[in-house]
């Protein structure tokens, strides 16, 4: 932005705010990892600063689609951690993150590769100490958002993913669960 010129002072200008949309959205992440759970909408007209983190975050998912990638990275990342499955807030922000992917895949669709590999992380997810009900609903909310996702032009990746899921599972580890299949 050393140059001058009206053109590049605009564009100047749009880098400006699109560093401030991307700090803001990582802040948020930053809060959500710290709650028990988020409100996910897919109205965004009006969501400023004044609304819940989830509402704001949901917004700038969908205007923004570096902000969605950002997001998508995010949640991987806190899914694939070792303690995630053991924290107390994972029943109910699971559930959360699923339908913040789900949003996204809706307006952006070449994030969709990155959101089947976040629903096949939570299909490998395992805890005891969780009820068998609330595990068996985060899995099926993950099969229906593969699913959906079969209906959006990957269906052969979702395949392929789950036969290969299902076959490691079948050596003893617990890849995938058959019976939700």
């Amino acid at each position: 932005c050393q140059e001058e010129g009206e053109d590049l002072t605009e564009r100047c200008s749009d880098e400006n705010a699109l560093s401030q949309v991307i700090l803001s959205a990582s802040q948020l992440c930053e809060r959500l990892e710290n709650m028990v759970s988020f409100t996910v909408v897919d109205n965004v007209e009006g969501d400023g600063m004044g609304s819940s983190a989830g509402r704001q975050l949901c917004a700038m998912c969908i205007r923004h689609s570096v902000v969605a990638q950002g997001v998508l990275t995010w949640a991987k990342e806190l899914a694939e951690k070792s303690d995630f499955i053991t924290m107390v807030s994972y029943p109910t922000i699971s559930p959360c993150i699923l339908s913040l992917a789900r949003l996204i895949c809706r307006y952006h669709p070449l994030t969709r590769p990155a959101i089947l590999d976040i629903s096949l992380v939570f299909m490998g997810h395992s805890n005891r100490e969780i009820s068998h009900r609330k595990m068996q609903s985060i899995k099926e909310q993950c099969l229906r958002l593969m699913l959906w996702l079969t209906t959006q032009g990957l269906s052969l990746a979702v395949i392929s993913a789950v036969q290969s899921k299902l076959e490691r599972g079948g050596s003893g580890s617990a890849e995938m669960d058959s019976a939700l299949v």
